[in-house]
């Protein structure tokens, strides 16, 4: 009863000093801006064409509306575990069937071995690089890139065997190497490379084919469904394509993963009235195999290349 007279009392004396307050005079006019007087942002468009993505990403469920804390990058979503991880659909061919038991078989071998990641202090590579005079940063389409680091390999393995003085080798623009004439015994003995050479030819041929396919979807000559259909490809098919796994054999591990992948994807989406159709596009479960390889492969290509390169300069200062 308090607390209502107290409430009463309150909005009573707030209605006094409200009607207490003067009236306006009736000679006041009222206020006007003038004519050279914008709004702020005036020039700045109500909205662009990213603006509907923005909205869409700010109210996007967890973890996709986070930049910060544990985020998934694309590569780290496995989209076809759980495929594998139930029963084989009844009916499907041996092969099948044998593809969904050893991808079964390496997700228990990796939860087996699984260990929690260890704290470790954060380095920025790039920070690092930005800090020195020796290089600088820039922004470029990701396929011009990928221009680059072809041509930049082709220079570089052209400059090694120049440096061998094997005039009577032609690397073409697709990293195939050949003689152009017939070798006697001893040029062909002269001309072999090490594992080195070929794996780094073989790997540059791999990053040619990808960068050809999206610089084709660029000039218009396959539409987005021809593109996913060839990378799918590139992907299930490393081994007819390129000879990585002739100088390094573990390799054919991500061949097998990769011709399961195909199995279980194909079969997944090849059936009822879609037949068996020209293709499948969807290329991210093979796109991780091979990333996920490039990032183990990399320190054994550094010691190799290091090898390489400290072996043809002791020759020179010989």
């Amino acid at each position: 009863m308090k607390t209502g007279m107290n409430s009463m009392i309150l909005i009573r004396s707030s209605s006094v000093s409200l009607f207490s307050q003067e009236p306006l005079p009736d000679d006041d006019e009222e206020f006007e801006l003038p004519e050279f007087v914008e709004p702020f942002l005036k020039d700045t468009p109500l909205y662009t064409d990213n603006t509907a993505n923005g909205i869409a990403l700010l109210w996007a469920p967890r973890p996709f509306n986070l930049r910060s804390g544990r985020t998934r990058r694309a590569l780290d979503i496995p989209l076809v575990k759980n495929w594998y991880r139930e029963h084989c659909p009844a009916g499907q061919p041996v092969k099948v069937r044998v593809s969904y038991q050893k991808l079964l078989k390496y997700y228990v071998l990796n939860a087996l071995k699984h260990r929690p990641p260890k704290a470790q202090k954060k380095r920025y590579l790039f920070r690092s690089f930005k800090a020195t005079k020796f290089f600088q940063s820039t922004k470029l389409d990701w396929v011009e890139v990928g221009l680059q680091v072809c041509r930049q390999g082709y220079n570089m393995l052209n400059l090694l065997i120049h440096r061998k003085n094997l005039n009577y080798l032609h690397l073409d623009y697709n990293f195939n190497l050949k003689p152009v004439k017939t070798l006697t015994t001893k040029e062909r003995k002269k001309s072999r490379f090490g594992n080195a050479f070929h794996l780094c030819r073989e790997v540059l041929r791999l990053t040619k084919l990808v960068v050809d396919s999206h610089v084709q979807y660029r000039l218009g000559n396959v539409d987005a469904f021809q593109l996913a259909d060839g990378l799918q490809y590139i992907f299930a098919h490393v081994g007819q394509l390129t000879g990585m796994y002739r100088y390094k054999y573990k390799l054919m591990r991500q061949i097998r993963m990769c011709k399961d992948l195909k199995h279980l994807i194909y079969y997944r989406f090849n059936t009822g009235p879609v037949g068996k159709g020209p293709g499948c596009g969807f290329w991210a479960a093979g796109w991780r195999v091979w990333l996920f390889f490039m990032r183990g492969i990399t320190p054994l290509l550094e010691r190799w290349l290091g090898n390489l390169l400290a072996r043809q300069f002791e020759v020179q200062f010989r």
